[in-house]
């Protein structure tokens, strides 16, 4: 490996809660990298479990690793803990119940050194996924309005390689002034909207270095499948579309629009009452303040939902 980039400090931000079933496979895939010159900066974000006490654990026998213990606050809180606290040029962020390739970090540097990008990322390990659109066996160069359109598709695998914040590499100044949105669930979905217009460049690398573990007892997991923090990812839509708005992309903002009202009608036709009663109030909101983007035939469509929700999801969802 060059030895320049060799010398390039990756800080690698790791939330801990309550994974303390898997909690030594993801760090031991982290420090036995190929890639030596990293931090590890594990937040134990308030872990009622062992977690705690297996990154103090791990501290011990790693100078690299930086245990930081503070209340329960979410995700988002952890990440930005762990963002005020690096030192490095480069970081990536690793999901506790995850793990990565021994030489997930070797491969990224080497890219986003090679390019200059914002940010390299890869493929990722999970059978969630369906399979991409985009088949191709060579290294991706990226700019924003490519970023842009890997995000017109939700079901894609595209969208989810460009929406989740771990699986990447980024050059530390992206986060200059920007952190995870606090108080609020599918806080990537908030994250990737800051740099769909700013990026420069992006890469793409198609190799799966990154194991992604279907962990039902996570946010996104079956066992909270109906939980109605699940609109707050309708919420980031909408910040999306203003993002659109703001730079005159008018055509990115109808297509998010659509989706963001399909999502919602598809939350609602898979929720409980609950579920059922806030969306149609989230689908209402969004569908009223943002119909003109729609054309005409398409504003008939979805407001079919408003009168007939039952209806629209058998025909639509």
């Amino acid at each position: 490996m060059d030895d320049n980039i060799c010398n390039r400090l990756i800080s690698v931000i790791v939330p801990v809660y309550n994974v303390e079933k898997y909690l030594n496979e993801c760090i031991s895939s982290i420090v036995n990298q190929t890639y030596k010159s990293f931090e590890l900066i594990l937040i134990d974000d308030g872990s009622t479990d062992s977690s705690g006490k297996k990154c103090d654990m791990w501290a011990t026998k790693d100078p690299r690793i930086t245990v930081i213990h503070q209340e329960n606050g979410g995700l988002s809180a952890a990440r930005n803990a762990g963002l005020d606290a690096m030192s490095g040029e480069y970081v990536c962020f690793v999901d506790s119940d995850d793990s990565i390739s021994s030489v997930f970090l070797e491969r990224l540097a080497s890219e986003i050194e090679r390019s200059g990008a914002d940010f390299v990322f890869c493929d990722i390990d999970s059978d969630k996924l369906c399979n991409a659109d985009i088949k191709t066996d060579d290294v991706i160069e990226m700019n924003a309005r490519q970023c842009r359109k890997w995000l017109t598709n939700p079901i894609s695998r595209e969208y989810v390689l460009m929406v989740v914040a771990w699986a990447k590499l980024y050059n530390k100044r992206l986060f200059d002034g920007v952190r995870f949105k606090q108080g609020c669930y599918h806080e990537d979905e908030f994250m990737i909207n800051n740099f769909i217009y700013s990026v420069n460049k992006a890469v793409y690398v198609p190799e799966r270095y990154y194991y992604y573990r279907n962990n039902e007892g996570g946010i996104t997991g079956n066992n909270n499948a109906v939980s109605t923090y699940h609109l707050h990812v309708i919420d980031a839509y909408e910040d999306r579309i203003i993002k659109a708005l703001d730079n005159d992309d008018v055509t990115f903002a109808n297509i998010t629009l659509k989706w963001g009202l399909l999502k919602t009608a598809r939350l609602y036709h898979e929720g409980d009452r609950t579920m059922k009663n806030e969306a149609i109030k989230k689908y209402k909101y969004i569908f009223n303040k943002y119909y003109r983007l729609l054309t005409k035939k398409q504003s008939h469509k979805y407001h079919v939902f408003e009168m007939f929700p039952e209806m629209f999801c058998r025909f639509f969802i």
